[in-house]
């Protein structure tokens, strides 16, 4: 299993790969934005696959779901953009892996940090964890994988059954993971 620094690295290397005929100062990725999109990434793959995307926790801070390891990579950037010309280009072995970033990028990638961290204020995960664990208190706690694992395969499979055609929403996906899968997955919740 790779870490959260490894797909971190993979994110931004593929978003770069994407954005194809960009100046350097239209990059628009940033540590606040990384930290969602890695958090998209272990949902999704939970939810999909039964499986984290990494091995590293994720806690619910102030600005919502964060991997420490990877803010400390990155923090000395702040609020700024991540520079392009220090991206190279990453690889992971992992072909659903791969497939699962692509369906986050194209289901969130478009978004800012800041819209990011708006979005995921409001689902439960971040929610019962930084706001409702421990009476009430505002905490930096683990987020279980278990909460993220319900959530997301509750919020993909609404999202399918609202698409006329199932398929359309997996066409992003160059390794499917079938309904029945995701079907079982929830059964198995």
């Amino acid at each position: 299993m790779i870490t959260a620094k490894e797909l971190a690295k993979y994110i931004i290397s593929t978003i770069k790969k994407q954005m194809t005929d960009i100046q350097p100062e239209e990059f628009d990725v940033t540590p606040l934005k990384l930290q969602k999109l890695l958090y998209y990434c272990q949902g999704y793959s939970l939810a999909l696959t039964g499986k984290p995307a990494f091995s590293d926790p994720i806690e619910a801070w102030k600005f919502g779901p964060v991997v420490e390891n990877v803010y400390q990579e990155y923090k000395k950037y702040e609020g700024g953009i991540i520079p392009y010309g220090e991206i190279e280009a990453e690889t992971i072995p992992d072909e659903t892996l791969q497939s699962i970033v692509d369906l986050v990028l194209a289901d969130k990638g478009q978004y800012s940090g800041g819209t990011l961290a708006r979005m995921t204020h409001k689902e439960s995960p971040w929610l019962n964890t930084y706001q409702g664990a421990y009476g009430g208190f505002y905490t930096n706690a683990e987020i279980p994988n278990e909460e993220m694992q319900n959530y997301f395969a509750s919020e993909l499979l609404q999202r399918e059954e609202d698409y006329e055609d199932e398929d359309v929403f997996w066409d992003t996906v160059g390794t499917k993971v079938s309904r029945e899968r995701m079907e079982a997955a929830i059964a198995e919740l």
